[in-house]
């Protein structure tokens, strides 16, 4: 691993980034090839990306000053890159047609594009007028040239310390948005999160001088992230600006034959990118990418580096790599505490089964194996397996499963989620198979977790069958082919009985032990 000065390298990237954004501008002022503009949109978000990354280096009101400028840029190639892009989808489109009506369409939907292309350009033109009134070339200029380090004002003594601290910053920032991952349609949080993923991306690919070819994989799942959910927003955009484009065609056939068309095709094309999103976001949490970048980041770090991390930040590498990233057991709890309120009246039910379930989890340790990070999942499953009833009881255990990866208050991570849902759906009726979805992407180890836990909670809620809260202790005693639960409850209940056995069934299939259940007044 090479060793690299931090002030040389901050140089040399503001530097490159610089000359990207502005060797640009002529290009973009002619506007004879749509690159033009988008070689300097991704350009001055890799410059404005930098001059983050190591703001402790620069003077502050001289940094945010280029930041601003930069970013009247940026906003300004917004609309006229969405265009063009949007162009080039339906001049393929076009070309792929053969109904004349629908060519026709298409064409004059390309034609209105183009006119807006064109008025939209002078707000373009204003704005690099603006930033070469500003003297942008020479402030980047001396702003690089006086580039220092002072030791009284900068916190990281390396080009390595700060790589670890801005990458996890950058990291956190991404898996803070995990919860939308099952939401397909919210494009506003699926929008930040395609953010979030450039930004991790960006800064990776900052810090590959000090990290060389071990930081590929990480920059490789980053860009794929941001592509597809890329993909994903410019369909989005195209749908809103063809749904906008109706009235201003007016009622010409051809243009209204030709809209239908392309909404269908974009929502086609969003929903089979968005498929592939979430198979890739699942593949990383399987993987452990994210685990295993920081992993790496830890090992790569000096003794007396290591030995200088503060709580907060080694609190959050344990949390990472345990997959619960910034979020705390506290707020995941409080969480789920808030949705199980929500539900119809089954409050109280979901809390005394979660208790009881968590009873059987303690005592059985030995048998199941399962780490803490286990009993949080049961305890989230417990609280939730009966959520479903918000939609109706017909089938609510699979209502369940739906609410708990929809629903956005939940702040749990995408991988956990799955788990959490799957576990809440086999708290009844039919056993985990292999052809049922999620559960069949599983690895062998999750799904060992998820019929191991859904067998506990499984018992559980058969023990409060008749939601009436009888029972007040659980105590169990094992053997080797016997698990003995007896239950103190201060009355019985036949259906408790009955279904308190009868719901063990995925418990003895799992871990090939008969269950035995006593019940005792107490």
């Amino acid at each position: 691993m090479k060793t690299v000065r931090l002030s040389k390298l901050a140089k040399t990237i503001i530097r490159k980034h610089a000359a990207d954004f502005l060797d640009e501008e002529q290009g973009v002022r002619t506007n004879l090839d749509i690159e033009y503009v988008h070689r300097m949109r991704v350009a001055s978000r890799r410059l404005r990306g930098a001059l983050w990354t190591f703001k402790e280096l620069l003077p502050s009101k001289k940094r945010k000053k280029i930041r601003d400028l930069i970013r009247i840029v940026t906003k300004a190639l917004g609309p006229g890159r969405d265009l063009d892009t949007m162009m080039t989808f339906l001049q393929r489109a076009q070309a792929r047609v053969k109904n004349r009506d629908l060519k026709k369409g298409i064409s004059l939907i390309v034609l209105t594009l183009k006119n807006k292309r064109q008025s939209v350009q002078p707000a373009i033109i204003d704005a690099l007028d603006v930033m070469k009134k500003k003297k942008i070339r020479k402030k980047l200029k001396k702003i690089i040239d006086t580039m220092r380090i002072t030791k009284k004002k900068f916190p990281f003594g390396s080009a390595r310390v700060l790589a670890e601290h801005t990458i996890l910053v950058r990291l956190h920032e991404m898996l803070a948005f995990e919860h939308v991952v099952a939401q397909e349609h919210n494009i506003h949080e699926l929008h930040r999160l395609r953010i979030a993923a450039r930004h991790l991306r960006y800064t990776l690919e900052s810090f590959k001088p000090v990290y060389g070819i071990a930081l590929k994989p990480f920059i490789d799942a980053a860009r794929q992230i941001q592509r597809l959910l890329g993909h994903m927003h410019n369909f989005d955009v195209w749908v809103a600006s063809l749904q906008t484009l109706g009235p201003s065609i007016g009622d010409l056939r051809s243009g209204t034959t030709g809209i239908p068309y392309l909404i269908d095709r974009c929502l086609h094309n969003r929903t089979s990118l968005y498929r592939q999103f979430k198979a890739y976001w699942h593949h990383c949490a399987h993987a452990r990418v994210w685990a295993r970048l920081i992993e790496f980041l830890v090992a790569c770090q000096d003794h007396d580096c290591r030995a200088g991390l503060d709580d907060d930040r080694r609190l959050s590498y344990t949390r990472l790599l345990n997959g619960y990233a910034l979020i705390d057991q506290e707020k995941i709890l409080n969480a789920v505490d808030r949705c199980a309120r929500a539900g119809k009246g089954t409050y109280r039910h979901e809390k005394h089964v979660t208790k009881s379930a968590l009873a059987i989890f303690d005592q059985l340790g030995p048998v199941h194996g399962l780490c803490r990070a286990d009993r949080l999942r049961l305890e989230c499953a417990g609280m939730l397996h009966d959520i479903g009833f918000i939609d109706g009881s017909k089938k609510h255990h699979k209502k369940s499963q739906k609410r708990i990866l929809e629903t956005s208050q939940l702040m749990l991570p995408y991988i956990d989620r799955i788990l959490i849902s799957l576990i809440a759906r086999y708290h009844r009726r039919a056993l985990p198979k292999k052809s049922h979805q999620y559960y069949k992407d599983l690895g062998k180890s999750d799904r060992f977790r998820v019929r191991a836990l859904a067998g506990i909670l499984r018992i559980a809620d058969g023990l409060d069958h008749a939601h009436r809260s009888l029972a007040t202790a659980i105590k169990i005693t094992k053997t080797s082919r016997q698990i003995i639960i007896t239950v103190y409850a201060k009355n019985f209940s036949h259906d408790d009985i009955m279904f308190g056995k009868k719901k063990a069934d995925l418990f003895e299939k799992t871990f090939n032990r008969n269950v035995i259940i006593d019940w005792h007044k107490g």
